[in-house]
């Protein structure tokens, strides 16, 4: 049998699938302990830290130089980890997560922008070993945390036809294995971004496309029909948002390819912001669901938040 769904299955088991099912039917036949978890780093979702055009896709905006943006984002993860052997779902490894992001964002200048991210997994569950055969990950530990600097290129605020930059950054090898926060033997995961957008009166368009190059992790060696090998993605996003005063909305596509031996992922997502004080603050919400079987992409996700804008002071 298949370790991946059959095509008439896909559209009911519209989720991630892991194959791992021959090591685990094998395991559990002749008694022996769990296998652990996956050395990899199960979340593949990044924030926008300056979010001057949308929340999750970089569109080639940067804030002002001397302009601050912090947030403070909750976020919730349905089925990121499910392990499947054809049409039966054997159980899932991690069937919620629950994440609270610290983001940060500054202008160094009118071309540089630089942001961190800092990821707490405040609860992840799974369905234990006597479904899975695969030992529950740590319940909750510090993330990846992720460093970027963006520059800027072209602005149409400066009279050119579109915002262009290009995105720069690194997911630092500081959470355990054991919370699938790791990736590899060396955990160390590097970013790069190329985003465009262009005002087209009360809406802005937005493309995003880039890279995350990352140690390959083959999840099952033995598998029949092919293990999968997480590693490298080609990752891109398109965003059209609203723009003025006061509510604003968003409508994100996010998708994924890998390099490496695993299937493609989709996600859409889509949300509204609201400013409050004079736009010193800021509240923003954003859910949708995830398409495909390439681990780190939810059935659903969730995400709200409050972010604070301070006057720029030069």
């Amino acid at each position: 049998m298949s370790p991946f769904p059959s095509p008439s299955n896909r559209g009911s088991h519209a989720r991630p699938w892991l194959a791992l099912a021959a090591v685990l039917v094998s395991t559990a036949s002749a008694g022996q302990a769990p296998l652990p978890a996956p050395a990899l780093e199960l979340e593949r979702l990044q924030l926008n830290p300056g979010a001057t055009d949308s929340l999750v896709v970089g569109a080639g905006g940067l804030l002002p130089r001397c302009g601050l943006r912090t947030a403070l984002v909750a976020h919730y993860e349905q089925d990121p980890l499910v392990l499947n052997l054809g049409a039966q779902q054997l159980g899932r490894i991690v069937h919620s997560r629950a994440t609270a992001h610290l983001v940060a964002s500054y202008g160094v200048s009118d071309w540089l922008e630089l942001g961190f991210e800092l990821p707490y997994i405040v609860r992840q569950k799974g369905d234990g070993p006597e479904r899975t055969d695969v030992l529950p990950p740590v319940s909750s530990a510090v993330g990846s945390p992720r460093l970027q600097g963006r520059f800027g290129l072209l602005r149409q605020g400066n009279g050119a036809v579109m915002d262009l930059a290009v995105m720069l950054g690194a997911s630092l090898p500081l959470g355990p294995s054991e919370a699938l926060t790791y990736q590899g033997s060396r955990g160390l995961a590097l970013h790069g971004r190329v985003g465009l957008g262009r005002a087209l009166g009360f809406v802005h368009l937005g493309l995003e496309a880039g890279i995350s190059a990352r140690e390959p992790v083959e999840l099952s060696p033995t598998a029949v029909g092919g293990s999968i090998v997480f590693g490298s993605l080609l990752e891109g996003g398109v965003a059209v948002s609203t723009r003025g005063e006061g509510l604003r909305g968003e409508l994100s596509l996010r998708g994924a390819i890998p390099l490496t031996r695993a299937p493609a992922a989709t996600e859409l997502l889509a949300g509204a912001r609201l400013p409050l004080f004079g736009k010193r603050f800021e509240v923003f919400a954003l859910a949708g669901p995830g398409f495909g079987r390439l681990p780190g992409t939810p059935s659903f996700r969730v995400l709200s938040g409050l972010a604070w804008t301070p006057p720029s002071d030069r």
